[in-house]
């Protein structure tokens, strides 16, 4: 992986390379002796035109003259001529600048033709007509025509070429290459850190060694949040993985108990050895009915639980008083068995409060933290129901002044499968109530916190927003 980013590397380096010679030589081709642009104002067309003008050129009574034509392209170039005669007089003159001669020696024509002539660049050629040898000069503005010459020595030329040639291409070839591939490591090795990283990520290794800086500092803090991510997604998975065994294990023993007792009871119904009595029919036959529900619940919470996580549970959600619910729920739990001889007060403000809400799922909810305050505590704990309603929303307190939760309990109060460690021994359940209660109240748009404290008591707070 690594050798191919430097590959790839080089072969674009030298692309680039080439591109930019083609561009440059294309340029100074265009600049310096290739087409024109915008009136032709090139060094090479200025030589060309100078070279053509010869055909504008005409005598009269043996005097030259440049024809209408011609005056017109040297009005386009902001060009001027003169024409001198074999003598290096002026015989004609259109638009000459007024520093021009009237007279030129050969030495002069020829220092003028080299050099610019004040703001100007001049071009010689000549012309013969009629027996008459005529010579012309022709300036064109400085700032779009200028002349450069370059001195070379051909034997020097002769020399260099072809071997000095092959050398200086070699080592330029040699040292782009060895500058490249030190480049194209340097940029190579991150790369082949963060495919290594991910390597490790893929392989469940999840302590990555990254230090982020340098150009990849950004990849390298992302890959760390991964890492930190995949980690504790694992460690989840591995906590709910072990609850759910230690749950299956709870579970199987919580449905041994009355599948005994519903077994039992039922060979000694059916067995007509036995001289059972109404009452004692009657006892064994309700023990049967009792298990039996007992078992369905259960069936039931592990029904409820994965519709809930699945979002396969219709919800039937209407507007209705949420004081009058939580009163119903607190009167249904003082009237049952678990409620009996306990303490519940129930505080509301305002006394009506509007809510979209499912009343047979909302209730179970409630009902299932009601009754965790009260199977969890001893008898004569104090539980507080509170609920408000303002513009943010919907507030209920459940508080008791039980026993309290340790920290360790409440790190997984509502984790599916988890049965806390100060639950009575007596009680029998799924282990699925807090977690049904907090899925519920996720479905209403709600969330549910809890706060305790070992020997204070706990409080949970459900917040619904306003809708």
């Amino acid at each position: 992986m690594k050798w191919k980013v430097i590959i790839q590397f080089l072969l674009s380096m030298s692309t680039l390379a080439i591109l930019i010679l083609i561009v440059n030589y294309t340029a100074l081709y265009f600049l310096a002796g290739g087409p024109a642009f915008k009136n032709g104002r090139t060094a090479a067309f200025a030589e060309r035109f100078t070279h053509d003008f010869g055909q504008r050129i005409a005598l009269q009574g043996g005097r030259p003259y440049v024809t209408p034509e011609g005056l017109d392209e040297l009005n386009d170039q902001r060009a001027w001529i003169q024409i001198l005669d074999e003598s290096g007089a002026e015989a004609y003159a259109y638009h000459k600048p007024p520093h021009a001669l009237t007279h030129y020696s050969p030495s002069e024509i020829a220092f003028f033709y080299k050099y610019a002539v004040k703001d100007f660049t001049v071009f010689i050629s000549r012309v013969e007509d009629g027996g008459y040898h005529w010579s012309y000069m022709i300036g064109f503005p400085a700032e779009t025509v200028a002349k450069y010459f370059l001195y070379i020595s051909p034997k020097n030329v002769q020399t260099f070429f072809p071997n000095g040639f092959y050398i200086l291409l070699g080592v330029t070839l040699g040292g782009t290459l060895i500058i490249g591939y030190l480049f194209a490591r340097r940029l190579s090795r991150p790369v082949r850190t963060v495919i290594d990283a991910i390597r490790e990520l893929a392989d469940g290794r999840y302590k990555l060694r990254l230090a982020p800086k340098g150009i990849y500092k950004d990849v390298y803090r992302s890959l760390l949040h991964l890492s930190s991510t995949l980690s504790s997604l694992e460690q989840h998975r591995d906590r709910v993985d072990r609850m759910r065994e230690e749950w299956i294990a709870g579970l199987s023993h919580d449905l041994k108990t009355p599948l005994s007792s519903i077994k039992g009871y039922g060979e000694l119904l059916a067995e007509p050895s036995y001289d059972l009595s109404p009452d004692e029919r009657t006892g064994y036959a309700a023990t049967i009915v009792r298990n039996a529900v007992y078992m369905e619940a259960l069936l039931d919470d592990l029904r409820l639980t994965s519709q809930l996580k699945h979002n396969l549970l219709p919800m039937d959600k209407q507007e209705s008083d949420v004081v009058r619910l939580l009163q119903e729920t607190v009167i249904l739990l003082l009237n049952s068995p678990e409620g009996e001889d306990r303490m519940i007060s129930f505080d509301a403000r305002p006394q009506t409060i509007p809510l979209s809400f499912d009343a047979k799922l909302l209730q179970r909810a409630f009902l299932n933290l009601l009754f965790n305050a009260l199977v969890h505590n001893p008898a004569g704990t104090q539980v507080q129901v509170a609920v408000s309603g303002d513009e943010s929303g919907v507030r209920v307190v459940i508080a008791d002044n039980g026993v309290g939760i340790s920290k360790e309990d409440m790190a997984k109060l509502f984790d599916r499968y988890y049965r806390g460690t100060n639950t009575a021994a007596s009680h029998q359940g799924s282990g699925l109530g807090l977690a049904i209660a907090r899925q519920i109240i996720e479905a209403h748009d709600g969330k549910v916190e809890a706060e305790s404290r070992l020997g204070h008591g706990t409080t949970i707070i459900v917040h619904f927003p306003q809708t």
